[in-house]
């Protein structure tokens, strides 16, 4: 090929290339933004179901167990996560039909309270792939 024949190449790549790759980021960062909101909205789902159930739900102290096993899969909210099933916990203590709730937060803490050095760096990291 000769240099004119490169230079219609590189001309084509450049001005094909970059509107793509802008697309493609583009399309990433609003898909990310999509995920994040749908993820905020599951998060206080589980909060509603494990703190106030639904009226007439059975049965409604089970519902509650998984909800703080999967409250584990929220790392990002962490720290309120604690908060609130530290309270749920004291609060339910001395309840008789809820102590499988509380055993199951009893579980949940110590995983949500571990918060490795590789853990916080794959998540800081995360934001940025």
């Amino acid at each position: 090929m000769s240099n004119g024949e490169w230079a219609i190449v590189l001309v084509t790549v450049i001005f094909v290339g970059i509107p793509l790759a802008f697309s493609a980021c583009r399309y990433t960062k609003v898909r990310r933004s999509e995920q994040r909101q749908l993820r905020f909205e599951n998060y206080h789902e589980l909060i509603h179901r494990l703190t106030a159930g639904y009226p007439g739900e059975q049965p409604w102290v089970q519902c509650q167990v998984a909800t703080a096993y999967e409250l584990r899969n929220y790392r990002e909210y962490r720290e309120v996560s604690i908060r609130i099933l530290e309270n749920m916990q004291l609060n339910w203590k001395d309840k008789e039909h809820m102590q499988p709730v509380v055993k199951e937060i009893s579980i949940t803490l110590p995983l949500l309270k571990r918060d490795t050095s590789w853990e916080r760096l794959k998540n800081g990291c995360s934001k940025y792939l």
